[in-house]
């Protein structure tokens, strides 16, 4: 068999001189790029380096549902340039579905292959170390059980407290050409890529694997999934470290659903986590989706929920990761309007949220050519946060094709801080003020008394939220900065035990 690798590495020299010139030597920066080619591209899962790169890992090739697919990986650096790699087999289909990094600083890519064009028929699960220059050091295949026509596109990778690689993916069967049902697939490797042991577990459902996490302070594996052949319902597996399962739980939300394609992140303790997904939200005209970020336990149990809502949008979560944590302080939740096709020109929406569910800040970006879906979020060492987005359109031929759109946003660019302060009385002027406001905002907290919890609130005249966030009475004004916020008027409310006691306008310039 002959097997050929094509690289294409590709410098954007004018964002690293323009980084140079500025004399930013840490490479924290804002940066959004598009990577078109003529094929359909798109990319899967990422993680970040011991250099602090992100290591992106998809597909490219042919749209058309048996159409040729071959694995494809982007190094993103931290100024913005890249260095891309596409893998052709001569006689293989192929994708890259996750991705670890080694201890050595080396890169295992987790895939499948198979020698049909057919996504559903790919026989092999494939394990593709490479080196930071990104070419392969080894390049190893283990075939599924007979049982099963494929590997699913599924799957999720991380290192376990031994060192190991462990993998939760979902294998198929084919039942005929519009129906199939498929199970997980559990792997355990070692960082040269040897097979440790693999597990398959049969469901009544179709499963798909969302999330897999450690569990802190223990050597236990936490599995998020859904079933995705009828309506969602999640399920929690706890698996030991040789990936049996000890417990399994499934939860139902009313009254409304959580779709498929989980995702969590955020450990608060050693059984409480956060996760997010897309919820939906009647009213007396129709019924909108929302992005909801829970609190919920191992035993599957919901304790509290953050609604981040678009008034009269329908938005959803992240197709792969929507959202990713860099601190308690720093929580990313990433979504995009949707709509009943997949060519009206949307918005996309990234919220920051901290571990206490407060809403920080949020941005929202509209570029009006063509629809924008995220695919995937990735917290950044220098405190940002990396989306993954991909850019639909149409070939000649009518076919879907996408092409990557990556846009990096730093955690200044849209937070607005907030303190309480003493103010000088005889400068308390208003219960806002100044206004208009430019940078810094003071609200003012009379009526309430010291040590008393409330809650600030800011909206624009859309009904949008920008800021949800509990405070306590520790001076007689609330200190904002507002500079991140885009010019406009605004709504604020201060509520004490959900009921509201302060509100006003201000407007921002």
């Amino acid at each position: 068999m002959r097997t050929t690798y094509r690289i294409y590495k590709h410098l954007q020299f004018l964002i690293v001189l323009l980084y140079l010139l500025q004399g930013n030597v840490t490479g924290q920066q804002s940066f959004d790029f598009l990577y078109a080619t003529t094929a359909d591209n798109i990319i899967l899962n990422s993680v970040v380096d011991q250099d602090g790169n992100a290591i992106l890992v998809g597909q490219i090739g042919e749209a058309a549902f048996n159409g040729s697919l071959d694995g494809f990986v982007m190094k993103l650096y931290p100024d913005g340039s890249y260095m891309t790699k596409q893998f052709e087999l001569s006689d293989y289909n192929n994708s890259f579905h996750s991705v670890v990094v080694l201890d050595n600083g080396n890169y295992m890519i987790l895939g499948s292959k198979g020698d049909t064009n057919h996504i559903y028929y790919r026989k092999y699960f494939w394990v593709l170390t490479l080196d930071q220059e990104l070419e392969v050091l080894s390049d190893k295949a283990y075939e599924i059980d007979d049982s099963y026509t494929g590997v699913g596109p599924t799957m999720k990778a991380i290192l376990d407290n031994e060192g190991n690689i462990v993998i939760a993916g979902h294998v198929l069967e084919r039942v005929n050409e519009y129906q199939y049902f498929g199970d997980y697939v559990l792997y355990k490797l070692t960082q040269q890529g040897d097979t440790l042991l693999s597990r398959y577990y049969n469901f009544p459902y179709t499963q798909a694997a969302d999330e897999l996490m450690k569990i802190p302070e223990s050597d236990h594996l936490l599995l998020l999934g859904d079933r995705i052949t009828t309506n969602a319902i999640p399920s929690v597996l706890i698996l030991d470290s040789e990936m049996e399962i000890l417990n399994s739980y499934s939860f139902q939300i009313y009254p409304s659903p959580l779709s498929q394609r989980l995702s969590a992140a955020k450990w608060l303790n050693e059984t409480d986590f956060l996760m997010a997904g897309t919820r939906q939200l009647p009213d007396e005209r129709y019924i909108d989706n929302y992005i909801a970020v829970f609190r919920m336990n191992t035993s599957a149990e919901l304790f509290e929920e953050l609604m981040l809502t678009v008034p009269d949008t329908s938005i959803y979560r992240a197709w792969n990761r929507s959202i990713t944590e860099v601190n308690d302080s720093t929580i990313y939740v990433a979504g995009f309007q949707a709509f009943a096709d997949i060519f009206t020109p949307n918005a996309v929406y990234l919220f920051l949220i901290d571990s206490q569910m407060n809403l920080l800040g949020r941005k929202s970006f509209y570029i009006g050519d063509d629809q924008y879906q995220v695919w995937g979020t990735l917290a950044m060492p220098d405190n940002g946060c990396l989306m993954t987005i991909s850019k639909m359109r149409t070939s000649d031929q009518g076919y879907l094709e996408r092409d990557v759109y990556i846009r990096k946003y730093l955690r200044e660019d849209f937070e607005i801080i907030t303190s309480v302060e003493d103010y000088p009385l005889n400068k308390t002027v208003a219960k806002a003020w100044p206004n208009p406001a430019d940078d810094l905002l003071h609200i003012s907290l009379e009526g309430l008394e010291a040590g008393q919890d409330f809650r600030l609130r800011m909206y624009n005249t859309a009904g949008q939220k920008y800021l949800d966030k509990a405070l306590t009475v520790s001076g007689n004004t609330v200190q904002c900065r507002i500079d991140v916020l885009p010019v406009g008027t605004y709504v604020y409310k201060i509520e004490v035990d959900n009921q509201q006691l302060l509100s006003g306008k201000f407007i921002k310039n």
